[in-house]
This record gives C-alpha cells, sequence and structure tokens, in this order.
C-alpha cells in the first residue's frame, strides 16, 4: 500500500494549495497545476489579510488626499472659448509691430489683473500665479497644413518628405483658450466663463493699446503755415495734396457703416460727400481761376515753377506704379487658409472657418490705393506740362497786386479754413468709431465660454475612493498568493529531504 503523503499531516492554513491524495514518486504529488478551485479556496482562507489591506489602503488614499494641501483633489470642469486674430502680420506668425507673435500675452498680468477686476468676487481673492497656471491654449492648424502633414504619411522617400517639410509653413491666427477650474483657484462654473470672457475683453483692449495704430490725420495748417509765401499754384498745390490725405484717410480708416457717430452725428458717407463738394467746387474754382487768368507772383519763374511740378509729380506717379505692381506679385502669391475648430467633447460638428485675413485685405487696401495714387499723379503731372505750356506763350501774366489776384488768394484761404475745419471733423468722427470697433480690428472671440469636462469635488473624492479601494482589493490578493506561494515552495523543499533521508 502506498504510504501517505506527509503533507496530510499538515494543517489547511500551512499549505493551501493542498489537494488530499497521495504523494507521488520522488516526492511528487497528484497533479501538476493549480485549479480554480484550489485558488479560490487560498483566497477564501486569506480573506481577513485581503479585508485588512483594503481597509488600510483605502483609509491612507483618503486620508492623505484630504491632509496633504498641496495635492489637487479635483478640477470643476475645464472652461474653454476661441479667439480669432486680425491685425497684420498675424498671418506670418508676427505682431504689427514686426515683433514674433506670442500668445501668451494673453495672460500676462495686465490683462488678467483687468479681468479679475470686472468682476465682483466678493470677499474671495483670486490668485495671479495660480490663474495663470490654469490657462492654456492650442492653436488651430491651418487645413492646408494638416492635409499636408497628413499626406506625408504616404511618402516613403525621406529626401522628398525633408523637402516637403522645409516648404510647408503656416501661423494660426485661431487659438483656442482654456480654463481649468482647479480647486485650488476656487472658481466655480459661473465664474469661470465671466473670467474667461473678460479675459479676452481686456486682451482685445491690450492689443489695441500695445498695437493699435488709430493714426490721427495730420493738418498741415496746425504749425501756422502761411499760404502767402508760395506762388498761387502752389498754394493750390498744397491744399490740394491735404484734401487727398483727407480722401485717402477717410477710404482707408472709415468703417463702411451708415452708423451716424455720436460727436460729429456724421457717419462715413456724410464725409465723403463734403470732401467730393471741396474738390468740385471750392478746388476746382482755385485752378480755373489760375489757368484762366494766368496768375502768377513772378512771371519769369512762372513756367519753370510749373514744370517742375510736373517733373515731380511725373517721379511720383511711377514710384506709386512701382509699388502697385510689388503689391500684385503679394498678393497673386496669397494663400487664404481654412481652420477647424473642436471644443471640448461637443459631439456637434467642428466648426470650420475660412479666414478673411487682414493681411491679405490690407495688401487689397494698398493696391487700389497706390494705383489711385499713380493715376492721380499722372494726371496731376499732364496738367502741370500743359500749364507750363500755355504760359510760356500768354502775354501778359496776372500779378499778385490785381483784382483776379485777390480774388484768387480769398479762394484759397477760404478752401484752407475749410480743410482745417474738415480734418477735426474727420479726426473727431473717426475716434468715435474707433471706440466701438476697434476690437474687431485686431481680435474676435469666435464663441463665449463654455464648461466642458464638468468634475465636481464630491465626484472628485468618491473616484479617490474607488481607486484607493480597487487599490487595497488588488493588494491584498497579491500579498495572500505570494504568501501561499511561498509556503508551497517551503514545503517542496522540505519534502525533497524528507524523500532523500529515506532514499538513505
Amino acid at each position: 500500500m502506498a504510504e501517505k503523503c506527509p503533507y496530510m499531516n499538515r494543517s489547511e492554513d500551512e499549505h493551501p494549495y493542498h489537494n488530499p491524495g497521495y504523494c507521488m514518486p520522488h516526492g511528487g504529488y497528484e497533479g501538476d497545476g493549480i485549479s480554480l478551485r484550489e485558488l479560490l479556496l487560498v483566497l477564501i482562507r486569506g480573506k481577513k489579510t485581503i479585508i485588512w489591506i483594503t481597509i488600510i489602503v483605502f483609509l491612507v488614499s483618503i486620508a492623505g488626499t484630504m491632509i496633504v494641501s498641496n495635492v489637487d483633489i479635483g478640477t470643476k470642469g475645464t472652461v474653454e472659448t476661441a479667439v480669432q486674430l486680425y491685425f497684420s502680420g498675424i498671418e506670418t506668425g508676427q505682431t504689427p509691430s514686426g515683433g514674433i507673435y506670442d500668445v501668451n500675452e494673453i495672460k500676462s498680468a495686465d490683462v488678467l489683473q483687468n479681468a479679475i477686476g470686472n468682476i465682483d468676487f466678493g470677499s474671495q481673492t483670486i490668485s495671479l500665479e495660480k490663474l495663470r497656471r490654469n490657462i492654456s491654449f492650442q492653436a488651430v492648424v491651418p487645413d492646408s497644413v494638416a492635409k499636408t502633414l497628413e499626406n506625408l504619411k504616404d511618402i516613403k522617400s525621406d529626401e522628398i518628405k525633408i523637402e516637403r517639410l522645409e516648404a510647408l509653413s503656416g501661423y494660426s491666427d485661431i487659438y483656442v483658450v482654456k480654463l481649468n477650474l482647479a480647486s485650488d483657484l476656487g472658481l466655480d462654473e459661473e465664474q469661470g466663463r465671466m473670467l474667461l470672457d473678460n479675459i479676452i475683453l481686456e486682451y482685445k483692449e491690450y492689443l489695441i493699446y500695445k498695437y493699435g495704430n488709430n493714426a490721427v490725420l495730420a493738418d498741415i495748417f496746425a504749425s501756422d503755415i502761411d499760404l502767402g509765401q508760395y506762388d498761387y499754384i502752389q498754394a493750390a498745390g498744397i491744399l490740394n495734396d491735404q484734401l487727398e490725405r483727407m480722401e485717402l484717410y477717410v477710404s482707408r480708416n472709415m468703417p463702411r457703416t451708415d452708423v451716424h457717430s455720436t460727436v460729429t452725428g456724421l457717419n462715413p458717407a456724410d464725409i465723403s460727400s463734403a470732401l467730393e463738394s471741396l474738390r468740385n467746387v471750392d478746388m476746382e474754382r482755385i485752378y480755373t481761376m489760375i489757368g484762366a487768368f494766368y496768375l502768377t507772383k513772378d512771371p519769369a519763374k512762372a513756367v519753370a515753377l510749373y514744370e517742375q511740378l510736373a517733373d515731380d509729380k511725373e517721379i511720383e506717379a511711377a514710384q506709386h506704379r512701382e509699388e502697385t505692381a510689388a503689391i500684385k506679385t503679394a498678393i497673386t502669391g496669397y494663400k487664404k487658409s481654412e481652420q477647424t475648430i473642436v471644443l471640448g467633447d461637443m459631439i456637434s460638428a467642428p466648426i470650420t472657418l475660412t479666414s478673411e485675413n487682414k493681411g491679405y485685405n490690407d495688401l487689397v487696401t494698398r493696391f487700389i490705393e497706390a494705383g489711385t495714387m499713380a493715376s492721380n499723379a499722372a494726371q496731376d503731372a499732364a496738367y502741370y506740362r500743359s500749364e507750363a505750356e500755355r504760359f510760356k506763350t500768354a502775354m501778359p501774366l496776372t500779378r499778385e497786386n490785381s483784382l483776379e489776384a485777390a480774388q484768387a488768394e480769398e479762394n484759397i484761404n477760404l478752401l484752407q479754413g475749410k480743410l482745417v475745419y474738415w480734418t477735426g471733423v474727420i479726426n473727431d468722427t473717426a475716434e468715435d468709431y474707433y471706440s466701438a470697433a476697434s476690437y474687431q480690428r485686431y481680435a474676435e472671440q469666435l464663441m463665449t465660454a463654455g464648461t466642458y469636462e464638468k468634475m465636481e469635488e464630491g465626484q472628485s473624492m468618491l473616484l479617490i475612493a474607488a481607486i484607493g479601494l480597487i487599490l487595497g482589493l488588488v493588494l491584498g490578493v497579491l500579498v495572500v498568493l505570494f504568501r501561499a506561494y511561498i509556503r508551497e515552495d517551503q514545503y517542496i523543499l522540505s519534502s525533497k529531504g524528507v524523500a532523500g533521508d529515506e532514499a538513505e
């Protein structure tokens, strides 16, 4: 009869893997594997150990989270919005002044402090450093760049990949701005949305203050310039140049709107009509009198004066034509880009925007202006050249002490007064419009701030408790199994020792 296995004399707690039976030769026992039943028996017998370890780990995780003050136990969510930048230069990653654009301007101390000051937080104090730490940005890559990068995956040649990457260029003008409502920040959902909206609002103000070029229309007569020291045609040219500046300023800087200024009561169309009247009536009257009566203060120099004016205008026209050609080349090579925005966990379709790039619009405006100025200068040159020929054969010329000269001087002084008046009106109207519309010239908030990935503090604590519970349970099971494995290993070694003694 086979010898009863010594293992049968051991208690179950001492060797939980044992399956009652008889010893096999050389100290072996029935079955080389571990059945599911045996594994469950091990866990059941070690249940007290598992329970105690689970409780200890659970309590330690909760206590550690509550005691250690610098551990963030949760977040109330993420507030997100998107801002699009319009200022000239952003299409090449530059600021209006030519520097490298850094989106971190949005969380500069001035912007954040002003935004905080706009909201009544009561006795609550918002830490500037914590707020800055919880603001992040994500640039929206133009779709053309994203598609190019995607297509590069299918190209096997490294040389071609490098060549394509070197030729790839694209700068984002849209940024997703995120505010993490961390628990240590002390903001709820509504406060977070209000604060982020105010941050974008203050950033617009910051851009206007730092880069704003709300140019004031220059008044050349502010320095008490005396037109009486010039010949009549020269005085007329000075008045005409100022009138052209005024027309160009209104065309370039005034918005296309029917809204009347709250300061002057006029809109851009009213101002344009007034300038048109000054040109067609007052300015034309002066030129007509000078030409009809051959008015000049120095007959000996009259012809030379007109020829010099013609030469100057021809040079000006050539310069504007060169500028027009250069701008046209830039416009032809300009690429508009599409950009796609996805915020938070939105289940709706992404927002795709075709950027109305201010840089491109500026190029088109400059092209039109340069072409117009080239045409005007060429016409002026032709006029002065024809007048020079007329003055060569005109005898006698009308001098400054004549009745016609006195009338011309009166008209010149009258138009000068009107230009001074309308220069002030234009500046007042433009300033009024800038105060209301400058935001759109530099940045625009594409959508109000919204909350995503919300997680209450209570939910966060429950999550930590659940993690602690699971971790404790897993650790307890591992300890019980490891202890059983050690005991089994020790038993096998001792069994082999007994078998060896018997064999001797």
